[in-house]
């Protein structure tokens, strides 16, 4: 097994190369503000926008391909050192990761006429290169609990290319169902990752043993959100009956609600690190009861079911997240910045207005747009304002990483 703290060499990189939560924690965030600028800008009509596909695909497929996927791959190539005992991507390699990430999102911002398929392959090279590291890491110690994230991100390349057939004409419906998938995807990266960290977390800073997963729990939690994803598959042939998906939203929730109880959030009401953490995941059960009330009839469409998942379940974890790993894995106490607390209720607020908010009063949705960006922006920007300097200089302690 590699040495993974040779502080002689860690000492020649720049500290935004020493390991991938630094460059894809910052640069996917500040990408996720510009991303957010320009979407309700040129929603509102202040300027003309006309990226690759068009404004809408633009907004959808780049805060899901090119944030969120950007923040996966920095925490699971960071967090997959400490599974494995191995050198995580570091350097000239992480390097070269991070401008193929950047490239997709360069090509995206472009109408590229006849060569449109060139910024489809260039984005379509990213998660796939993303899950061949993660795999060859799990192999090479057997470690194969953690080879689920291999077939995620495969999933996930699998959706973005259905995105992709969308814009070039080959599967008209393929962005609404690559989108989706992506969203249930997503969740379920989500569900693994959050049922690891949240009750480990809390347990560890409230002073109690940590709840042991319940095997049945866990089993119809995940089994639910894959059965979403392969009904959804079905219904490019078939119809599914609504019964179906009303079982499966509420099977879902349920099963959610239940598991969250277990992890105790009424503890963590005095540390803004974790009660953030528990609120933003929340919102996975959140976004299946809306879900399930748009099968039953109740809402108007599925768009508050998807932003409760993104904005509140994706963006509300991903700030939690960030704002609790990049201060761990850079040595410094787990203390938030008191602005951070504005941060996270923020983007918490963000994803009430553009969910639940249209839900109960559909009439207030396009100001919701307006006010769900501006919490998106202060709670990103906030991020920024206190992190930046912590991802990009190294590790308070002095060791490597």
């Amino acid at each position: 097994m590699m040495q993974i703290t040779d502080a002689s060499t860690e000492s020649k990189l720049t500290p935004l190369l020493r390991l991938a939560f630094r460059p894809f924690f910052l640069f996917g965030s500040l990408f996720s503000l510009a991303a957010i600028a320009l979407w309700v800008g040129s929603l509102n009509g202040w300027f003309s926008f006309t990226p690759y596909g068009s404004s809408l695909w633009w907004h959808t497929h780049e805060m899901l391909f090119g944030f969120v996927c950007a923040i996966i791959a920095g925490f699971l190539l960071t967090a997959v050192q400490t599974w494995t005992g191995l050198r995580g991507l570091r350097g000239t390699p992480l390097l070269l990761l991070v401008l193929l990430w950047l490239a997709g999102r360069i090509a995206l911002l472009l109408e590229l006429g006849q060569l449109q398929w060139l910024a489809a392959v260039i984005d379509l090279l990213f998660l796939p290169c993303v899950a061949l590291l993660m795999a060859n890491y799990v192999v090479r110690v057997k470690q194969w609990r953690n080879l689920v994230f291999t077939p995620l991100l495969l999933g996930l390349t699998l959706a973005n290319a259905l995105m992709h057939s969308a814009v070039i004409g080959a599967f008209p419906a393929g962005m609404q169902l690559g989108s989706t998938i992506a969203v249930l995807l997503i969740s379920l990266v989500i569900f693994v990752v959050g049922g690891r960290v949240i009750p480990f977390f809390t347990s560890r800073a409230c002073g109690f043993d940590k709840p042991q997963p319940l095997v049945w729990l866990e089993a119809v939690g995940a089994i639910s959100l894959l059965a979403v994803i392969i009904t959804l598959l079905v219904s490019i042939g078939w119809q599914v009956p609504k019964e179906i998906s009303i079982v499966l939203w509420a099977t879902i929730a349920i099963s959610q609600l239940l598991r969250m109880a277990r992890w105790r959030p009424q503890a963590t009401l005095s540390n803004p690190l974790l009660w953030s953490l528990h609120l933003s995941y929340l919102f996975i059960p959140i976004g299946a009861l809306l879900a399930l009330g748009f099968h039953l009839g109740w809402v108007y469409s599925m768009s508050p079911a998807i932003h409760a998942l993104t904005v509140g379940g994706m963006g509300g974890l991903i700030l939690a997240m960030l704002a609790r790993v990049s201060l761990g894995h850079t040595g410094r106490p787990l203390k938030a910045h008191p602005q951070m607390s504005i941060a996270f209720a923020a983007l918490l607020l963000a994803a009430l207005i553009r969910s639940v908010l249209p839900a109960l009063m559909p009439q207030w949705l396009i100001w919701g747009w307006s006010l769900s960006a501006l919490g998106w922006i202060i709670g990103y920007g906030l991020f920024m304002l206190h992190y930046s300097k912590i991802l990009s200089t190294p590790r308070a302690d002095g060791r490597p990483g």
